[in-house]
Order: C-alpha cells, then structure tokens, then sequence
C-alpha cells in the first residue's frame, strides 16, 4: 500500500507538470532542439517520418521535461519509501551520493546540450 501511494503521488506530480508545462511544448522542443538545428547543413529543416510524429515528440519531449522539473519531488517519494527500512549509518551513506549523483546527471545534461 505504501508503495503504491508514493507512485500514485509521484505520478500525479509529473502529470501536474506536464499539463502546466504542455502549452509551452513547440517552444520547449525548439530549445532543445537548436543545438541540432545549429549542427545541420544551412537550409536543412528537421523532418516528420510519421504521420502523428509532428504531434508525438514535442509531446514525448515536453513529457520528459515535466519529469525531469519533477525529479526533486520524485525522488523524495523514493526516499520516503525506502527511509524508514535502512539503518542510520545507510542514511548517512546514501543522502551524499543521491546529491552527487543528481549533480552528475545534470552536468551530463548540459555537457550534452551545450558542448556536443
């Protein structure tokens, strides 16, 4: 039961996202995607393969996003739920690699956008 609690709130708080971050998804997938339009040939133009792509990635794009702005409250669900069954000297342990290991993942991130 309170595993399903802290998904179910997980959930609701990147759907709460998503849905104040969806009028802006055309202009969340252009500045993600201007590194790529950057890199490609002078009067080339991304390209729709599918006929609902158009639709689907800014949308699969702004979902992403909604997780990742949700991320701090995610992974206190996380916390919350496995908190209470580790000892304290575990606590102690994992609080300082959950910190490093968010502050790599977002250096990753923007190594990725800004410098590739």
């Amino acid at each position: 039961v309170e595993l399903r609690t802290r998904l179910v709130r997980a959930a609701i708080a990147i759907v709460i996202v998503f849905v104040a971050l969806s009028p802006f998804m055309k202009q969340i997938f252009d500045a993600l995607s201007a590194p790529l339009m950057v890199a490609l040939p002078a009067g080339s133009k991304l390209l729709a393969t599918g006929v609902i792509a158009p639709f689907m990635v800014p949308l699969k794009v702004t979902l992403f996003a909604a997780f990742l702005v949700a991320l701090p409250y995610v992974l206190y669900q996380v916390w919350a739920f496995i908190a209470p069954g580790l000892y304290r000297h575990e606590k102690q342990v994992l609080a300082p690699f959950t910190v490093v290991s968010t502050l790599c993942f977002v250096g990753g991130a923007a190594f990725g956008y800004f410098l590739s």
